[in-house]
């Protein structure tokens, strides 16, 4: 017994303390930061960093310190000098980039990140209309802090299905994959007020932002992906003589998707046909006849070619900004490996492929009346 206490006296003296602590009193955390591109080439990096409660207006409980640099971490560098104690990105809610920084190699502004074992490799990542310094100091009411706002923003965007889930992590490995194309949400500030804005997605070519969707496309184009989160509702106009005006239109929510992609090469040419099963739940439409199968059936099939057109129309729109977000090549590489091989410059193939979507629509609910 005696020497068993001495054995475990001996492991205690031995042990070392925490050598990589950090307190949080000698630490200015960032929550959101921001990588623009000035005219000269050079790196512009803006950081949020919150105050302590001084009592006074919470909207003055964050600050924005910005710096430039040659590169992302020497601008890093130069606003640790800015402030007290020293800068900590571990709880990093949002990173923006702005727009033209995106155009030019995406990957360069994140590199900082994938190098770093403290890193927040579960950010939200979104590319901005204009500069993204700015959207760092939007005052928004209700939230003391625009990091917070800007989380929730995404979130709920998320949860909608306008925005692709995802983050810094799941952004890597798509932007080294040649065969799938990253997207990302996109977000702008309302021309007649201050308020930050999200219902695009920004396509990428490679790692160069490339183009950009609506709301009806971008929600789309994720069904398309088999990406459906926990809601998504679609307004469509099925006819033009009610009044008032908006018994014309019908609001469904998609209730459930079914979705099928084939790729096949036939006289040398690649088609991808994206097969697409809609079940939606009616929860608007003021004409109501549900009731009467003839009036469900015909409402169907308004819904169904509507559906076709929106996701040709993205279909086209993906090819325009050479974004292959479905993944065609990926499909290609991982089971028509002899093809994959034929269209090695498969940038210069994906443009021109037959990509087209045959989607079919079913109305499953109508609410609680009838």
């Amino acid at each position: 017994m005696i020497k068993k206490m001495i054995l475990l006296l001996c492991c205690l003296i031995l042990m070392s303390g925490c050598w990589d602590s950090r307190y949080l009193k000698d630490t200015q955390l960032i929550y959101s930061g921001s990588f623009d591109l000035e005219e000269d080439g050079q790196v512009k990096t803006s950081v949020s960093i919150p105050r302590a409660d001084t009592g006074q207006d919470q909207q003055a409980q964050a600050r924005v310190v910005t710096a430039i640099g040659n590169t992302v971490r020497q601008s890093r560098l130069r606003i640790d000098q800015e402030v007290s104690g020293r800068l900590d990105a571990a709880k990093t809610r949002v990173i923006l980039i702005g727009e033209e920084a995106a155009k030019t190699d995406v990957y360069s502004f994140l590199d900082v990140f994938y190098r770093d074992p403290r890193s927040p490799l579960n950010a939200y990542l979104a590319i901005t209309s204009g500069k993204a310094g700015p959207y760092l100091e939007v005052n928004v009411e209700n939230h003391p802090l625009v990091s917070e706002y800007l989380r929730d923003l995404i979130d709920a965007g998320e949860q909608a299905t306008i925005f692709p889930v995802t983050n810094i992590q799941f952004v890597c490995p798509i932007l080294f994959d040649p065969g799938q194309d990253v997207i990302l949400p996109y977000l702008n500030i309302k021309e007649d007020s201050e308020d930050i804005h999200g219902n695009q997605i920004a396509l990428f070519n490679e790692r160069k932002f490339s183009g950009t969707l609506g709301t009806e496309e971008g929600t789309m184009l994720l069904l398309l992906m088999d990406k459906l989160k926990r809601t998504a509702n679609f307004t469509v106009k099925v006819t033009d003589d009610k009044y008032p005006r908006v018994n014309n239109f019908i609001t469904v929510q998609v209730a459930g998707i079914e979705r099928d992609l084939t790729v096949v090469e036939e006289a040398g040419r690649i088609h991808a046909d994206v097969n697409l099963i809609i079940k939606v739940n009616a929860i608007e439409y003021p004409e109501d006849g549900f009731a009467e199968r003839e009036i469900t059936v015909e409402l169907n099939e308004k819904l169904g070619e509507h559906f076709q057109d929106v996701a040709n129309r993205t279909m086209k729109q993906l090819q325009e900004a050479n974004c292959d977000a479905l993944g065609i090549g990926r499909e290609l590489m991982a089971f028509q490996r002899d093809v994959w091989l034929r269209n090695t410059n498969w940038k210069e193939v994906y443009p021109n492929i037959e990509l087209h979507a045959h989607t079919k629509t079913e109305i499953v609910k109508h609410g609680i009346i009838n």
